[in-house]
């Protein structure tokens, strides 16, 4: 990811592949997010595939309670 701000204006030092919390999650270099209006999927490369299978059926649920309420 590039970015045109910086913190030189600020005289302040940034850090590259630092872990940051945001809302008390910790995220790491090399995290994946995925959002949708019902929330947020953190994973990383080791527990990727589990989450991204909850995922799946999750929204295969989602869209299997949609055709029933119309």
């Amino acid at each position: 990811m590039v970015s045109p701000k910086t913190t030189r204006n600020l005289k302040l030092e940034g850090e590259v592949n630092t872990p940051v919390s945001v809302g008390g999650v910790v995220f790491e270099s090399g995290d994946y997010i995925i959002a949708d209006q019902d929330g947020i999927y953190k994973f990383n490369h080791l527990n990727y595939k589990i989450l991204m299978e909850r995922a799946i059926e999750k929204e295969k649920t989602e869209k299997s309670r949609r055709l029933v309420n119309y």
